[in-house]
């Protein structure tokens, strides 16, 4: 009875200082972030009513409390949204996993709202607009088809104007849809989701905007680019499915909103997305992260001024953060603005991968973002993928070139489920064509997919990989060719199921064909020591009977080179190899090796083509710690060479030295 007392009293006290420190937030005196109020005010010189984000001021951390982090920012929320419900403003959205709000908002209220402390930072909602034949070869992605990747099970999500799903290219690849679109008076928007509605998920939920505005076919081109197939040609990651989802709204020109399409450069009417919009979208996406196996997000889409150095006061930053966490890789174009020290926005966002355009020549386009942030080239300029209404045309852009990289990011995951977005960037960089950028010098990778699909993952030395390998499937790794004669260790081990350890020269292992397998049973730790002479190529293969995680490392120990007159010193732990090569100077030509200096228990081993071990010698000294230990040898015909191996039964030091030996003095 007590303990339950105790236990509700506890439960109490830290729910009051949760609410404690929340309600702090409401008493201060200051905001401590200065908000650009003008900033926001000058885009909408004579608009009344404004659209922004508002990001909500936290100043419980995680570890303050035995609540989670989402608990506290959600009971932040729900007193937020009661004290905005005070004030002269409309709530447009909120989100679930993002701490912020869009509201619309007096311009001559603005100022009061950025003075309220519980308010972090005030954004502009921004606005952005939409910014296969032979591309697609031209990156390599049908040689990966060949290689046996293509995306299969992956979802590449096209956060665009919606895909036309009725499209032959699409038969069967349209996995799920959405749409977050706005109905607003103030900006004179209309939803372009079913029925009206600002938000709706299911069939025809991405279904595209009226092809009478422009734009309209842009989000069912590019994600022909990323995932189509038909049986002429097909979009980069041909077996990928597609989570296609609408997040842009129909706007008319008009005096309330500063005829907006015209300052926006378009002719009204005209479609434009809503960054809050946008947020809800990649939301949603994040909530579907355990249902489907999303390889990547595309968003060929800008707005806003360009950045030369990553935006992360971005209100779409804290969602785009959270699934790069989970491993969903968000792709951006860079934008479309001919800037050579700045790329827009989503894509200067420190986590999303931004992409440039190049033709199928290698040639940087002169409309084409660059700066020090770009991560990614593809060719974007008239570039053949579908439209609605059973149609096909060429486009060109950054918009056209980010969908190449989301399709390569699904085949990459579709060979590599288990690596991280760093991984999968490093490797598509390491192995794409290096570009220079001659407005700017700056050298970045245009991807060639069929080289990364083909790399095998480095086993190194002292380093262990935690990975996994799925049922009847196989996990290959490539060990770094040696500069010289070195022995190898590779051991398999914390197995969580049945799988077994391969080991194959110059080609990849397969059940019918390999050079070890040391068979250790189920859930067994196997290990494969070899003998690995200079610029040897060697692949390890696990192969999973069952689905299986598992650890697997290498350790290194080389072999060193020793000729007549040499010495050297060593120390050594117990168990512990060191390894020499002997190269004779002449035919007949007799020496011995000496062991000696000893301090503690060492043994002296040869062998005449690979490295001695306790059970393969041809001479052996063993004294029992006594000095010197010595093995007398002698080249003859083929023989030119000898291998010494000093194993250590103690912990000690010793010195070797290799002399000549004349049996008759």
């Amino acid at each position: 009875m007590y303990s339950h007392k105790k236990n509700y009293l506890q439960n109490v006290i830290c729910f009051a200082c949760l609410i404690l420190s929340i309600l702090t937030l409401f008493y201060s005196d200051t905001n401590a972030f200065q908000i650009d109020i003008q900033n926001i005010l000058s885009l909408h010189k004579k608009q009344k009513k404004i659209r922004v984000i508002i990001e909500i001021e936290s100043k419980q951390k995680q570890n303050d409390s035995n609540n989670s982090l989402d608990t506290i920012n959600n009971a932040t929320r729900k007193i937020v949204i009661q004290a905005l419900k005070k004030m002269p403003l409309q709530i447009v959205k909120t989100f679930k996993y993002s701490p912020a709000l869009a509201v619309e908002v007096d311009r001559s209220k603005l100022a009061d709202l950025a003075g309220k402390a519980f308010i972090k930072n005030i954004y502009a909602d921004t606005l952005s607009v939409p910014t296969l034949d032979q591309s697609v070869p031209f990156v390599g992605a049908v040689q990966s088809w060949q290689l046996g990747y293509a995306g299969q099970g992956q979802l590449i999500a096209i956060i665009d104007t919606g895909v036309d799903a009725e499209h032959e290219f699409f038969s069967g690849k349209i996995i799920s849809e959405a749409c977050f679109s706005s109905q607003s008076d103030s900006y004179n928007s209309q939803s372009i989701c079913p029925e009206g509605l600002e938000s709706s998920k299911g069939k025809n939920s991405a279904k595209p905007c009226s092809l009478d505005i422009k734009g309209c076919d842009h989000g069912t081109h590019v994600a022909g680019i990323a995932a189509g197939q038909n049986n002429q040609f097909s979009g980069v990651a041909r077996d990928a499915g597609i989570m296609a989802i609408q997040v842009f709204s129909t706007f008319y020109d008009s005096s309330d909103n500063d005829n907006i399409c015209k300052r926006m450069g378009r002719r009204s009417p005209c479609i434009m997305s809503f960054a809050s919009d946008q947020i809800e979208a990649l939301e949603y996406i994040y909530s579907q992260r355990n249902q489907w196996k999303i390889a990547a997000v595309n968003m060929s889409l800008s707005g806003g001024k360009p950045y030369a150095k990553p935006c992360d006061d971005d209100p779409r930053k804290s969602i785009i953060a959270k699934l790069y966490s989970a491993g969903i890789a968000v792709i951006a174009s860079a934008g479309n603005n001919g800037y050579v020290k700045a790329i827009g926005a989503p894509a200067c966002i420190s986590e999303a991968i931004s992409v440039g355009a190049v033709d199928n020549h290698d040639t940087i386009q002169p409309f084409s973002n660059s700066s020090d942030q770009l991560d990614f080239f593809a060719p974007g300029v008239a570039i053949n993928s579908s439209i609605p209404g059973q149609q096909f045309c060429r486009m060109s852009g950054t918009s056209m070139a980010a969908p190449h990289v989301a399709g390569a990011w699904a085949i990459m995951r579709s060979k590599y489920p288990h690596a991280s977005i760093s991984e999968i960037s490093d490797l598509l960089k390491s192995t794409g064509s290096i570009l220079t950028d001659v407005r700017n010098n700056i050298k970045v990778s245009r991807i060639q997919v069929d080289f990364a699909a083909s790399e095998l993952q480095v086993l190194l030395p002292d380093k262990t990989i935690n990975d996994k390998v799925d049922q009847k499937t196989w996990c290959y790794y490539r060990i770094p060719q040696p500069a010289n004669e070195c022995q190898y260790t590779v051991k398999m081990h914390d197995l969580s199921d049945d799988a077994d350890l391969y080991l194959r020269q110059n080609d990849l292992p397969t059940l019918q064909n390999w050079d070890f397998r040391p068979y250790k049973g189920l859930r067994q730790t196997e290990t494969i020591i070899f003998h690995a002479k200079k610029s040897s190529l060697w692949y390890v293969g696990i192969y999973g009977y069952q689905s299986a995680s598992f650890k697997i490392s290498l350790e290194y120990i080389p072999v060193h080179q020793l000729k007549i007159g040499d010495s050297d010193y060593g120390f050594l732990d117990q168990g512990e190899w060191r390894y020499y090569k002997i190269d004779f100077a002449l035919p007949d030509q007799k020496i011995q090796v000496r062991l000696d200096g000893i301090k503690g228990d060492m043994d002296l081993f040869s062998q005449k083509s690979v490295l001695p071990d306790e059970k393969n010698f041809v001479g052996r000294s063993n004294k029992n710690g006594q000095t010197p230990e010595i093995l007398k040898m002698q080249s003859s015909g083929s023989q030119t060479s000898m291998y010494i191996g000093v194993l250590g039964y103690q912990k000690g030091g010793y010195m070797i030295c290799v002399e000549p030996f004349n049996p008759y003095p």
